[in-house]
């Protein structure tokens, strides 16, 4: 079993507090996609359960090797690829069957998944993407040289 420092332990649980929004979130706009006869919240749900899938490995990579980081950008892109397949199939059907959304339950589920998306944001915020390292110039260059190394460190 892998043992994970203090710094793992917060990151794994702003990871696990996002996968769970976005979880719900895919079920909640699914349901909604499907009673009220939207493309648009079914797409929606579909980027949601794609984030979650991420969010899930990006808990699970958390104090492993980088090779988890790459494999869960990979799967991303790989279930949206298929959820948009979905999707398009979604609207070729209700095209061909004449079918109209309801447009209040898109307004407010919109609105909601707005607003779990930026609570999201927020909490995923508090750590940041990027530090920048820089090498002293050497003696015939005359600039200095810098280069960027992912992590997650918290922001103070």
């Amino acid at each position: 079993m892998t043992a994970f420092n203090a710094q793992d332990q917060r990151q794994r649980g702003t990871l696990l507090l996002v996968l769970v929004l976005n979880f719900g979130l895919f079920l909640a706009l699914g349901v909604a996609g499907w009673l009220a006869d939207s493309s648009a919240l079914l797409a929606n749900a579909a980027d949601n359960a794609s984030d979650s899938a991420v969010y899930l490995i990006s808990f699970l990579a958390v104090g492993r090797a980088p090779r988890w980081k790459k494999t869960a950008a990979t799967m991303s892109g790989v279930l949206l690829l298929l959820f948009a397949i979905g999707v398009l199939a979604d609207v070729g059907r209700r095209w061909l069957m004449g079918t109209e959304p309801i447009g209040p339950t898109m307004m407010v589920m919109a609105l909601a998944a707005a607003l779990v998306n930026l609570w999201c944001l927020k909490l995923l915020q508090r750590w940041t993407a990027t530090t920048s390292t820089c090498a002293p110039p050497k003696p015939s260059a005359s600039t200095t040289s810098c280069r960027t190394a992912a992590s997650w460190s918290p922001e103070a």
